[in-house]
């Protein structure tokens, strides 16, 4: 049970920093904001990362 919950958190903060880089983007290795373009991809993100940190921390 502990592996399925380390394995969980480690795709949701891997998520999280995507959806990091989408918001702000990577000036140092020429990333653009994705969000200005695609704003309703960015919506759809934060409501992924929302249910998934929601649903590991009833896991534990």
């Amino acid at each position: 049970m502990v592996v399925m919950e380390y394995v969980t958190w480690a795709g949701a903060t891997a998520l999280l920093q995507s959806a990091v880089f989408a918001k702000a983007g990577q000036p140092e290795v020429q990333w653009i904001k994705v969000c200005n373009m695609y704003g309703k991809f960015c919506n759809q993100v934060g409501e992924g990362v929302a249910s998934v940190v929601g649903n590991s921390t009833k896991i534990c």
